[in-house]
């Protein structure tokens, strides 16, 4: 009898371990179903279902319907039904460089807009939409091709769409390669130039890869069934201007950007020229501690606006006080 008991024990030693060890390789996180329920989703087998089925995409069109019945089948995350879950606790619903604040001042504090922010990190530090959501009761995307970064996006509980994925530098889906920044969470694109320095620095185990699924910012607005965007918030480490040029123009209504340009390869002066031919003013160049942007404005709109000279103050909490550049290289502090 006894030897019975020792065995069953055994067995049952057994199978504890072997659940907790799969529990700890299996990186459960949560994210939200069609029927916006919470769900367990076993990141690795999502991670490969993802690459498995997105390269079956990648030579569709951007309005091709079997890509769109992919993007939100397979991509898009419907947003949260449940309480906002934000580091800052909500109290300080601005936590963008100065980006909000232009804006706003542009649509003249426009109530239930859309934004999309590419870049959107971890959907409330140094969100550039996020005061739009609170304050002016805006709807959105949210696109974040980093793991790290989308995992933390989720747990927030935005009530927006999200996606882990990037925006494409082309008019049919692709993918790149990101390497992760150890102890940051931040990442950059890995071009074909890097993939050496990229090797040297895995070998070291410094930092990781990761494959990133990218789409024509038109795909997602035709499956999102939105090609109006108030507002949009354009930072992808140095593919502005591949991104904003694989745009089409005519079938699309943006009516504000912010453009990060500090890091695209082309420079500024070619952005600006891209926007200009596409009816956009240049209204500012935006320069903070973690901001350098460029403010666009779609024409029609800035002739009611007009040429400021003056320019609102920045206000921030943050210990540091960022700046603001128009035009006319005056600073405002």
């Amino acid at each position: 009898m006894l030897r019975h008991c020792s065995a069953a024990k055994l067995v049952l030693y057994f199978f504890v371990f072997l659940f907790l060890l799969m529990a700890a390789s299996l990186h459960l996180i949560t994210v939200r179903g069609p029927d916006g329920l919470a769900v367990h989703v076993q990141r690795r087998e999502l991670h490969l279902y993802h690459q498995r089925t997105s390269e079956n995409v990648t030579q569709l069109p951007a309005d091709s319907p079997e890509l769109l019945k992919h993007l939100m089948e397979r991509v898009l995350v419907p947003p949260s039904r449940v309480a906002y879950n934000l580091r800052f606790g909500g109290q300080h619903s601005d936590q963008s460089e100065g980006q909000s604040r232009v804006i706003d001042d542009l649509l003249g504090g426009m109530r239930n807009g859309f934004y999309v922010e590419c870049g959107a990190y971890t959907g409330d530090v140094l969100s550039n939409s996020l005061f739009f959501e609170l304050d002016r009761g805006w709807e959105g995307l949210l696109i974040e091709p980093d793991d790290r970064n989308f995992n933390k996006l989720l747990s927030r509980n935005r009530k927006a769409w999200t996606a882990n994925a990037c925006l494409g530098a082309s008019t049919t889906p692709a993918n790149i390669m990101l390497l992760h920044l150890d102890n940051s969470y931040g990442s950059h694109i890995m071009s074909k130039s890097s993939e050496d320095v990229a090797a040297e620095v895995l070998h070291n185990h410094l930092t990781s890869l990761q494959i990133a699924h990218c789409f024509p910012l038109y795909s997602f607005l035709l499956a999102l069934n939105h090609t109006t965007i108030d507002y949009f918030s354009l930072d992808v480490e140095g593919l502005e201007y591949k991104v904003l040029e694989a745009i089409p123009w005519d079938k699309v209504n943006i009516k504000t950007l912010s453009v990060e340009f500090n890091m695209a390869a082309e420079g500024k002066d070619p952005l600006v020229k891209l926007m200009t031919s596409h009816g956009y003013s240049h209204y500012m160049e935006l320069n903070a501690l973690n901001a350098h942007d460029l403010i666009f404005v779609k024409s029609d709109l800035m002739k009611n606006v007009g040429t400021r000279e003056k320019y609102p103050i920045i206000v921030t909490e943050r210990p540091y006080k960022p700046y603001v550049r128009n035009s006319y290289n005056k600073l405002f502090q």
